[in-house]
């Protein structure tokens, strides 16, 4: 019986010493093992191992200071702005233990940020949208502007900020094109069959264009008098011409076809011709005729005459509502007769006044 008895104390001995050790293993939660575990699920953000370590430890007496060990972690990555986490770990937490105030009030905390993080970006997504339609649709608008034909003016409505198109072929506000032009020298070489003679005078001359839609009107205007002379002839001569023109706009609004008439010391005829006029924006122009004298007919010794001439003008002030430049041109009037050519060459230079 005492050896019965001797063994019996044996195993409860035994049993006891295991449950002691039992018990002591169960309250080393806190072991450095266990925290590393944490930390490295914190590292990771892997909230699966931060489960498995809770769960693993959730019946340690010392369970409440892992909480609060984790605890601390989260308010941590809280501050750092990793709310996501945060969440997840919170969230885990709760599963855990339902009862821990703190991890409720994290997780909801946590949510609402986050929510307003979402809103605000997606608030900033719109925005930023937003502008790059705008700036999409202000680049096409420049685009669809550039491809706009020059004869055609923008105007903006600062109200509305819509650009609307006004047709002003000549590149300005208004469809009426005016220029004035002072030669204050012409030259003139007159030569003939039996002698040649230089004469010097002054001119006048301007035209005026009406551009409508469809079509544009204008006449051309020239007056000269040779007033002193250098060489040969000392008699008078003058030379007016008044010539209405017009542009099919559909064809080009720079050639123009001219009828009108022209007087020469004299010499009284009607005249057909074309002319090509070209004025950049930055008011460089250049203009070229050709004319028929049809009073050729009405002369008896007359074969032909015609005349054909070229200006250029520089630009001297170029302003919003008058330009001034300096205009240089040469043109040459010929009559042929049955017994020989008679040939006026006029080289001009004067101050021309425009819109």
């Amino acid at each position: 019986m005492k050896g019965h008895g001797y063994k019996l104390k044996a195993m409860l001995c035994l049993f006891l010493s295991l449950s002691l050790c039992f018990v002591l293993y169960a309250q080393e939660a806190m072991t450095a093992e266990v925290l590393r575990s944490v930390d490295l699920a914190f590292s990771e953000k892997s909230s699966e191992k931060l489960a498995t370590v809770l769960f693993a430890n959730s019946k340690a007496p010392d369970y409440g200071e892992l909480e609060n060990y984790i605890l601390k972690k989260i308010r941590q990555f809280v501050v750092l702005n990793e709310l996501d986490f945060a969440r997840d770990a919170s969230l885990v937490m709760i599963d855990t233990n339902m009862e821990n105030d703190e991890a409720l009030a994290i997780y909801s905390s946590t949510t609402k940020a986050i929510e307003r993080r979402t809103e605000m970006l997606l608030e900033q997504q719109r925005q930023e949208q937003q502008l790059a339609e705008k700036k999409q649709k202000e680049e096409s608008m420049l685009a669809e502007s550039s491809k706009v034909s020059s004869s055609y003016t923008p105007v903006v409505n600062v109200s509305s900020g819509e650009t609307f198109y006004y047709s002003a072929p000549k590149g300005n506000y208004f469809p009426i094109q005016w220029e004035v032009a002072l030669g204050v020298a012409d030259l003139m070489i007159y030569t003939n069959q039996e002698e040649t003679s230089i004469s010097y005078g002054l001119s006048f001359g301007g035209n005026f264009f009406y551009s409508a839609e469809v079509i544009t009107l204008g006449v051309d205007l020239f007056a000269d008098v040779m007033l002193l002379s250098f060489l040969g002839q000392e008699e008078l001569h003058g030379l007016v011409k008044a010539v209405p023109s017009f542009a099919i706009n559909s064809l080009s609004d720079k050639i123009l076809f001219r009828v009108g008439f022209l007087y020469d010391t004299g010499f009284v005829s009607p005249v057909i011709g074309a002319s090509f006029n070209n004025k950049k924006e930055d008011g460089l122009a250049f203009d070229i005729f050709a004319d028929y004298y049809l009073g050729h007919l009405a002369q008896e010794n007359m074969s032909v005459a015609f005349g054909a001439g070229a200006s250029v003008t520089f630009p001297l002030i170029q302003g919003e509502v008058i330009a001034m430049g300096l205009k240089i041109g040469l043109s040459d009037t010929v009559y042929i007769y049955d017994d020989g050519i008679e040939n006026n060459l006029k080289c001009i230079l004067g101050l021309k006044v425009g819109n």
